[in-house]
């Protein structure tokens, strides 16, 4: 598997509380931005909480990381089609 681009944008469909896009931002900040749009406000509403976290500590030990953003949406209304890496994981639809 190649190694994400400088300038290349990272973007989780159904993302959950934003883990996969935390990780991309901090393991690859030369990223644009790493984000996603999660349906479910709660989860969303936590996603937001985990993120000011992860920023909060990143910034406090000097790790730089990509711009991160998790936001509600539904994935068939939000516009994603300037995103360089999809990642849509499966775990809640049906069949």
């Amino acid at each position: 598997m190649a190694k994400p681009l400088p300038g290349e944008i990272f973007y989780d469909l159904g993302c959950g509380t934003g883990l996969p896009s935390a990780i991309a931002a901090i393991m690859f900040p030369e990223l644009a931005s790493s984000g996603g749009v999660e349906y479910l406000e709660v989860i969303t509403e936590m996603g937001a909480r985990a993120i000011e976290k992860i920023t909060k500590s990143c910034n406090d030990q000097g790790i730089r990381l990509a711009p991160l953003d998790v936001r509600r949406g539904d994935i068939l209304e939000v516009d994603w089609s300037n995103a360089d890496i999809l990642l849509c994981n499966n775990v809640t639809w049906n069949a």
